[in-house]
């Protein structure tokens, strides 16, 4: 029953679009879900954005191991110091993927090769 349950839960809050990040090409905005710290959905119009980026962080274990996760984090022109994490992955090329494919998508420029 508690199966059925978590699956029901996850279920609904997956078709809620809460989570969803939603770009309006027609407005030129982006809504970034309420996730990662996010109290309320963020609108941000695509010329207030200056970089995504990748971010590589360092989870280290209680056995004294280190472990990656990569996250896609957006950056704003309006000074504001902190990213705005997107998303996080265990896998680099599925996060690489996804930030390519955003970029793209916010007609920001490719990241070269060896950055």
């Amino acid at each position: 029953v508690a199966g059925i349950g978590a699956y029901g839960w996850q279920w609904r809050k997956i078709h809620s679009g809460d989570d969803d990040l939603i770009i309006d090409e027609t407005s030129q905005t982006i809504e970034l879900p309420e996730t990662y710290g996010r109290k309320n959905r963020l609108t941000l119009g695509l010329s207030e954005i200056e970089n995504l980026t990748m971010q590589t962080i360092a989870h280290r274990g209680r056995r004294g191991g280190t472990s990656y996760t990569y996250a896609p984090t957006l950056w704003v022109r309006s000074g504001d110091t902190a990213g705005h994490k997107l998303a996080d992955w265990w896998d680099k090329m599925k996060a690489g993927a996804f930030t390519d494919w955003l970029r793209q998508r916010l007609g920001l420029a490719p990241i070269p090769c060896d950055a």
